[in-house]
């Protein structure tokens, strides 16, 4: 048994045994699931009068608008958590929907039918979630301010990255390997930049003078996109393309290769070092030699 807004002119029970379709003297006739939440309205120009599911997709209805019509529910499926969930996102290829919230659970599930995939334990309610190119990596931003970086793989995940106050927006670039977030500082509204290899904050931008309600990276992976209160939309640019943990005693010497994607390097540690530059990845070591490369 549940409560109705208004008078019913009509009801039937879907083919599925899941869904009940009501008529209601308010010019709507009403979706619901058998534990009485509303799943979808369907508006009408009268008062509706009947109502029929066709099958498991399609529904008639008929009122005091001199029309009949047959809709197909926009539904496809839904799924519960046990608590609100704050974000739910799509993968790169749509095969796919992550969804999180103040049950401290990731869940994936299949876009297709809405079986669950997988559920990942988290030691906070998730307010915000961001997912990388390759859909093998999720950053996500918790309500203890944390933010955390999933292997989506094997559940893991990397040290958290602690914030001095609540995410207002996080974004993971395309590679996975930088993480934006923004966030209030006093009175400023700041976006960190982190780079992940390097377990610190290589940038900090402080262009908006209120709170940000939009952040993502570009396709690119270096640009950010805002959008704050202070009523302008920017675009900013991650000048920093790679910082590389090159020598621990300190680099004497580097040069690209004349194809650009590779650099070489020398240090006080008295190695020589072959990058790729776009992974920011040792392709090869050389040494030690005998004295320090200067």
């Amino acid at each position: 048994t549940f409560k109705l807004p208004t008078d019913s002119k009509g009801i039937s029970l879907s083919p599925d045994n899941t869904r009940v379709l009501v008529a209601g003297a308010d010019k709507l006739a009403r979706i619901y699931g058998l534990d009485g939440k509303l799943l979808e309205a369907l508006p009408h120009d009268g008062i509706v009068s009947t109502v029929a599911f066709i099958d498991a997709k399609r529904v008639a209805t008929g009122g005091l608008d001199k029309l009949a019509r047959v809709w197909t529910s926009s539904l496809l499926w839904q799924r519960q958590h046990q608590g609100p969930v704050r974000q739910a996102i799509f993968t790169p290829k749509g095969d796919q929907v992550i969804s999180a919230g103040d049950d401290k659970a990731i869940k994936i599930w299949s876009a297709a039918d809405g079986k669950e995939v997988k559920s990942l334990p988290s030691d906070s309610p998730i307010t915000h979630l961001s997912l990388s190119a390759d859909a093998t990596k999720l950053a996500t931003a918790g309500a203890d301010k944390n933010v955390k970086l999933w292997t989506l793989a094997d559940g893991k995940t990397s040290a958290p990255i602690a914030l001095p106050a609540p995410a207002q927006g996080l974004t993971l670039s395309p590679n996975g390997q930088r993480i934006a977030v923004a966030l209030s500082e006093g009175t400023k509204t700041v976006i960190r930049v982190h780079d992940v290899a390097l377990g610190k904050d290589v940038q900090t931008f402080e262009d908006h003078a209120a709170a940000l309600k939009a952040l993502q990276f570009l396709g690119d992976g270096r640009t950010l996109v805002t959008a704050s209160l202070d009523k302008t939309a920017r675009l900013l640019d991650v000048n920093v393309a790679s910082i590389l943990a090159a020598h621990p005693a300190g680099a004497t010497f580097a040069q690209f290769h004349s194809n650009g994607a590779q650099l070489v390097t020398a240090g006080a540690d008295k190695k020589v070092k072959l990058w790729d530059v776009a992974k920011a990845n040792v392709i090869k070591e050389f040494g030690p030699v005998a004295d320090p490369i200067k």
